[in-house]
């Protein structure tokens, strides 16, 4: 086994993970923000 490869899919898969995570919590806020200016529909 390649000990790089595996390194690098590791940290691959990990930056798949974090991005996700941050557009989900973007998300999350940016809606909030909307409902916010809206009034609370």
């Amino acid at each position: 086994m390649n000990k790089i490869m595996e390194g690098r899919i590791f940290i691959f898969t990990n930056w798949i993970i974090l991005v996700i995570a941050l557009v989900v919590i973007v998300g999350i806020i940016y809606s909030g923000i909307k409902k916010k200016k809206k009034g609370g529909k």
